[in-house]
């Protein structure tokens, strides 16, 4: 851009022609030059580079040229002793700059043989806020009233007496302002929710509007993936001047360290005229908003925060000459969610109660809320894990909030159990401050934290072997108790009582104490066993015995728990009843028509030598006989409310089994029999019973009654006696 003063129009690209004027003594002439001159036509030309409007800060190179005559009217006068000067535009937008002395004493006659065009002069141009203009001025003489002094500055030769001058250019050029806001913004939630929103030129809004992420995490074995953080900028020209090759710098490299951005005009109507396809036109202003970039949470990337957005555009065409920056800090955290949870399943109390507690602890470093607690109770499982389904809900309350770092217990109970029961717990809280992407108006939760115990229920059994008598007439006894609970025990007491007016069990009379070795188990730990002995001696009969055992429950707070065991102890049994049994009188037996008789002289004793068993029965059409002396069993007894035909005699049945032959066909055959002497019976008369039954190697060859029943001797007597023989 130029401008020539005193004239419409400016004259450039000639040659100047120099012409040597003599002055006397260096002084300018007092007198008309030329003689016919009429008129100052001494005319300034002021150029700036570059052309048009500039940007506050910008340089600017000016180049000021002197002419007479210029352009104009009437004929030019000489001019002598001539100061030219320029001045750069000031902050308020005036010619108040720094001023150069570009010529001193300089003479320009009429005939241009004194144009001049000076060397440039450079102007960083910075305007205060709110100036929108710059004026240049270029001067040539002065005429500030003071005619000494003005002469000294320039002498125009237009008359016989010399007249100051001066001749003023000003060049006023638009100035634009160069300006730039930035804003990075961060996602927590895949992009749903951006934190941190505003444009900026200095991070004023601050960063406090936190963005949350989690890192990659493990809770009870299930891993999490860490969540993606997503960053996003906007660029806006916040000035009037076009904003070119715009880009941003990222300080934390799990980023894209560079984005382009482009050019952005300083005005704007429509979004076409920002010149930028992804910028939009805003009240005027064009704004520019990029695509999302991501990248997963972790340490080193929440180490990073806060991080800065800073974004550098050119303001003019010549890269890096005058730009405009503004930087914006937003900030997201990597936290760690973490949950671990333990129960404990105390105890069952005497009131069959079980108190459990649920301990929560927050191992991360993100906050936790809204826990809730899953218990369940399994009944048929003594041991954990469980193996059944069938489970009962236990009753505790949830946690509302759990900070990073911290524990808390909740409570609840399990009534009514009678053995060991597996107690399990699921614990899931959500996370503070999170958002779940799947659901956004939910927060993300946390996956299960588990844990288990076995709510113990304390027991204890105790059984007993009362051996039959030695030699010495002692009953041997063994003690055995077993914690059958899940709790230890201690100071198991052993209480024994024989009672010896019962020879069974439950007893009813009164009991002596057995002391036992050694009399207190000191401790007994969950499925252990102990040992204890005792003994009784003399028992002429059956006795009942009964043992207890009352062991303290460690930490049961007092409770103690008992178990109880009976058991006979078996007395010296009375020497087995002696003599034997034969017929006397007839001896036929009757059977369903069929006559049999027999004939004996059994012994109570199988090995006492002489006895014999005869016994004629019909078989397979024809009478046989059995014959033997063969007696390999035999046993005698009496039966209460029967009187053999004498009295003395200690019994009056005699049972056995005899191997022999019959008589007709060879082979073993195997008798067992059963004779009852029945005294003289409900008549008077002699009476006797008898069951007899002959095989052939497990075949039936004769039974005396197919019900197994003894019957009635039709004839004849069968005696008990004294004496084996």
């Amino acid at each position: 851009m130029s401008k020539t003063a005193g004239c419409p129009s400016v004259a450039r690209g000639f040659l100047l022609g120099l012409l040597i004027l003599a002055v006397s003594g260096g002084q300018a002439l007092a007198h008309r030059s030329p003689s016919n001159c009429n008129a100052n036509r001494l005319t300034l030309s002021l150029d700036q580079n570059p052309a048009g409007n500039i940007v506050s800060g910008q340089t600017v190179v000016y180049t000021v040229g002197v002419f007479n005559p210029g352009p104009g009217t009437g004929i030019g006068c000489d001019v002598t002793g001539t100061t030219v000067t320029f001045t750069c535009p000031g902050a308020d937008g005036t010619p108040s700059g720094q001023t150069t002395v570009l010529g001193t004493a300089s003479s320009f006659p009429a005939d241009n043989s004194g144009d001049t065009i000076f060397p440039s002069v450079s102007c960083e141009i910075t305007v205060n806020p709110g100036v929108t203009s710059a004026t240049a001025r270029a001067q040539a003489g002065q005429n500030t009233g003071d005619r000494a002094a003005d002469l000294t500055k320039g002498v125009l030769h237009d008359a016989a007496v010399d007249d100051p001058f001066v001749r003023i250019n000003d060049l006023t050029v638009t100035v634009n302002t160069c300006a730039a806001k930035v804003d990075k913004q961060v996602s927590c939630d895949g992009g749903k929710t951006f934190h941190d929103v505003g444009l900026v030129t200095a991070d004023e809004d601050g960063h406090t509007d936190v963005c949350f992420g989690w890192t990659a995490f493990t809770i009870n074995g299930t891993a999490m993936p860490a969540e993606p953080i997503q960053v996003r900028y906007a660029v806006a020209n916040a000035g009037t001047a076009d904003l070119l090759t715009c880009s941003i710098t990222e300080s934390n490299d799990h980023f894209a360290t560079t984005v382009s951005v482009g050019s952005l005009a300083g005005v704007c109507v429509a979004d076409i005229d920002c010149g930028n396809a992804q910028a939009a036109c805003v009240n005027g202003a064009c704004v520019f908003t990029g695509g999302a970039d991501s990248s997963d949470c972790s340490a080193s990337n929440s180490a990073a925060e806060p991080d800065t957005a800073t974004v550098t555009c050119d303001c003019t065409p010549t890269p890096g000459e005058l730009q405009a920056t503004a930087f914006d800090q937003a900030k997201f955290q990597c936290l760690t969610p973490g949950l671990a949870v333990t129960k404990e399943c105390k105890v069952q109390a005497a009131d069959g109660t079980n108190e459990v507690d649920v301990t929560l602890m927050n191992t991360g470093t993100a906050d936790l809320q809204n826990c809730v607690v899953t218990d369940k109770v399994f009944p048929n499982d003594p041991t954990c894990p469980p193996t059944t389904t069938t489970s009962t809900d236990v009753t505790v309350a949830g946690v509302a909030s759990l900070p990073a770092g911290q524990s808390t217990t909740v409570m609840g109970s399990v009534t009514g159990l009678t053995t060991n029961a597996c107690n399990t717990v699921s614990v899931t809280c959500e996370i503070n401050d999170s958002v779940d992407p799947a659901n956004p108006s939910q927060p993300k939760k946390t996956p299960p934290a588990t844990d288990q115990d076995v709510c113990a229920v304390p027991s204890v059994s105790i059984s007993k072997v009362c051996a039959a008598q030695d030699a010495s007439g002692v009953n041997q006894m063994t003690f055995t108790v077993t914690n059958t609970g899940g709790v230890p025990l201690a100071n198991c007491a052993i209480t024994d009582n024989i009672f010896t007016n019962d020879p069974t069990c439950p007893p009813t009379g009164a009991g002596t104490p057995v002391p036992t070795t050694p009399a207190t188990i000191a401790s007994l730990d969950p499925g252990a066993t102990a040992s204890a002995t005792g003994s009784v001696s003399g028992l002429t009969a059956d006795a009942c015995d009964d043992v207890t055992v009352t062991c303290d429950v460690v930490g049961g707070g007092g409770r103690t728990v008992t178990s109880e065991d009976q058991k006979v102890c078996p007395g010296v049994p009375p020497p087995p009843p002696m003599g034997h049994m034969e017929v006397s009188g007839a001896h036929i037996i009757s059977f369903e028509g069929i006559d049999a008789k027999h004939g004996f002289k059994l012994s109570c004793d199988a090995t006492v030598a002489g006895q014999v068993l005869e016994i004629i029965f019909p078989y397979r059409d024809t009478q046989v006989k059995f014959k033997t002396n063969d007696i390999r069993e035999a046993v005698c007894s009496d039966t209460p409310g029967i009187t053999p035909d004498d009295p003395t005699v200690p019994f009056d049945t005699i049972r056995g089994t005899a191997v022999g032959g019959l008589d007709k066909f060879p082979g073993s055959y195997t008798a067992v029999y059963e004779f009852v002497d029945g005294g003289k019976g409900e008549t008077g008369q002699d009476a006797g019973y008898y069951k007899i039954t002959v095989t052939d190697t497990g075949e039936l060859v004769f039974e005396s009654d197919p019900n197994g029943m003894l019957r009635p001797l039709s004839q004849g007597n069968q005696k008990a006696k004294p004496g084996n023989t």
